[in-house]
Parts: structure tokens; sequence; C-alpha cells
């Protein structure tokens, strides 16, 4: 269970890595392989900022569950969607859940509470541009 967090962990620090890179480089393949990546694909152009994620929706499918649906609409230029949830109210920080896909679930969170919900697409333009933030109440 322990490696399987450390890989996780891992895989988000090699990505943004990867995206810093994708940037430094500004479509130049000789930067991308000196910087010990291997491209996957031929590069594009980077398309600019990300558009602001539109039609975010959260919603409980099941009572008592504890848990929450999540999506929005899909951006074909998108490598990741950065979710992020807390408790409404509670100040605390973001917690961040990154998805190649534009819907996740979200398990685990506390009855009876309230919870709030934003996301951003991730491109090769690494600059975030969050939506509208949507709120939820677990039952």
């Amino acid at each position: 269970m322990l490696k399987n967090q450390h890989a996780t962990a891992l895989k988000k620090i090699l990505y943004n890595l990867s995206l810093y890179v994708e940037t430094v480089a500004q479509g130049d393949p000789a930067i991308v392989p000196a910087a010990g990546f291997i491209p996957s694909k031929q590069m594009r152009e980077p398309v600019g900022l990300s558009p602001k994620p539109n039609d975010l929706r959260a919603q409980v499918r099941d009572a008592g569950t504890q848990s929450v649906h999540v999506r929005v609409n899909a951006w074909k230029h998108a490598r990741y969607y950065q979710f992020e949830f807390r408790k409404v109210g509670s100040g605390e920080e973001w917690t961040r859940i990154l998805s190649t896909r534009s819907k996740i679930h979200i398990s685990g969170l506390d009855y009876l509470n309230e919870y709030e919900f934003r996301v951003s697409y991730l491109g090769s333009n690494p600059t975030l541009n969050y939506s509208d933030i949507v709120r939820c109440a677990v039952v």
C-alpha cells in the first residue's frame, strides 16, 4: 500500500516536471531529450492558456456512501484535469486530485458536511485557470 502511495506521488512530481520542461522547450525538439525525457509523440504547438472549465457538477448518487461524483465538460487539449475540494468554511487547503478523465468519484467524505469543488484543465501551459466553485452536501 505504501509503495502504491509513493508511486502515485512520484508520478505527480514527474508529470509536473514534464510540464515545466515542455514549457521551457517551447517547441524545440532538442530540449526535451536533453532534460532526460523521451518524447512519446510528435511535439504539438502549444495552445496557450487553458480555457476556464465550464459546467462543473458535483452530485451524490448513492446516499449514505459518503461520496460525490464530480464532472466537467471535457477539453480536447487537456492532458489532465486537476480537481480540488475542501469543506465549506473550513479554511483548509484544497485537496487535489489529478485525473486523465473529465469525471471522478471522491469517497471518504464526512457525512452531513458541505464541500466545495473546483477544477482546472492542465494542458501544455501549466497556468491554472479554475472553474467556478460548486457546492454539494454529503448525505
